[in-house]
């Protein structure tokens, strides 16, 4: 029995490129964990830089950092154990949509928490994302992580071709900044959705010119927002919490109720009653709910929401007083939306 620090039994290893991970039992713990080294001492520098990215990153959908043990031959550092497949080798085109956009979403919440936290990953791919088996997907390999602010420039290419985005590429100092995962983020959302990745044969890459509307059969918000992921200008592409916040009210379509009530009197809106009519002395008005979201629409007379003018299909935010204004008197309305949660 082969045994690490006297405390991991060896069980299995993988070699790549300039290290080597082994996976381990912490027989403290009775938990399985990895265990990434370095075989190049030149490098150590690129494994300072992942475990200070992991040290400042605390997500669902990131691996987590347990231990650094220094010794002889450089720090091993001792990482969450993900029991699962990685998305590269999952047969993502037999799944649902449902399916694909909650590893899209798992995957956005992953991406915009390193971003939160102050770094950039720099290296989104396939081969760096695992699917647990409990469902959950994990981001991991952050060797050629960044802190923002801090370590963010370097001289020459570094990435995966196909994945990396176009201001990569460029001669002389390179930022890195959060628009490289975007881009990252949108070519892994193509080949998810339209069975292939975008044209990407070139390199460096040129801009994409074909429309994922025209391959696949996502809304229309959600496949403009990845055709914009991989803009060829990172100025014009999204910020990840606006992606991610856009698929969960995707996957959430027709699971909000909406909560009315008036003279005491309570009145639902939902997938099963999408309408509920206002009518007030000669004030007339719908709160319709269309799967997304709720509107006052077919409005006649005096409405006001919060104290703000109405228009026709003004969208109600979460909870409101709708004011009444009617034979010079205000009649007032609350309406409150439940914040139901994505289910992975």
């Amino acid at each position: 029995m082969m045994m690490l620090h006297g405390r991991y039994k060896i069980l299995s290893e993988r070699s790549g490129g300039q290290g080597r991970v082994l996976f381990c039992e912490d027989i403290n713990l009775r938990r399985r964990v990895a265990v990434k080294q370095w075989l190049d001492p030149r490098q150590e520098a690129r494994l300072e830089d992942e475990i200070l990215a992991l040290l400042r990153i605390k997500s669902k959908h990131v691996v987590q950092l347990y231990d650094l043990i220094h010794n002889d031959n450089g720090t091993d550092i001792i990482l969450e154990f993900i029991d699962g497949r990685l998305i590269e080798d999952i047969n993502i085109s037999s799944l649902s949509q449902v399916a694909k956009l909650k590893i899209l979403y798992q995957i956005a919440c992953g991406i915009c928490d390193i971003h939160t936290q102050g770094a950039v990953h720099r290296d989104i791919k396939p081969n760096n994302i695992k699917m647990d088996a409990e469902g959950i997907v994990k981001i991991f390999d952050f060797g050629l992580a960044r802190e923002i602010g801090r370590n963010c420039n370097t001289i020459g290419f570094k990435g995966t071709y196909g994945y990396a985005a176009p201001e990569l590429y460029r001669e002389g100092n390179i930022e890195f900044r959060s628009p490289i995962d975007v881009y990252a983020f949108g070519v892994i959302a193509w080949e998810m959705f339209a069975d292939r990745p975008p044209e990407l044969s070139e390199i460096p890459p040129q801009p994409i010119a074909s429309d994922l509307k025209a391959v696949s059969e996502l809304p229309d918000q959600v496949a403009d927002c990845i055709n914009q992921c991989v803009a060829f200008d990172p100025n014009d592409r999204p910020i990840m919490i606006d992606i991610k916040q856009l698929l969960a009210t995707y996957l959430l379509q027709n699971k909000h109720h909406g909560n009315l009530v008036f003279n005491g009197n309570s009145h639902s809106v939902s997938h099963s009653t999408r309408a509920v009519r206002i009518a007030i002395g000669n004030c007339r008005a719908t709160i319709r709910y269309d799967g997304i979201c709720f509107k006052l629409q077919d409005i006649s007379g005096n409405f006001s929401i919060n104290n703000e003018a109405v228009e026709e299909n003004t969208e109600l935010h979460q909870s409101c007083v709708i004011t009444v204004n009617v034979n010079n008197s205000r009649r007032f309305i609350t309406f409150d939306i439940s914040h139901p949660e994505v289910t992975l």
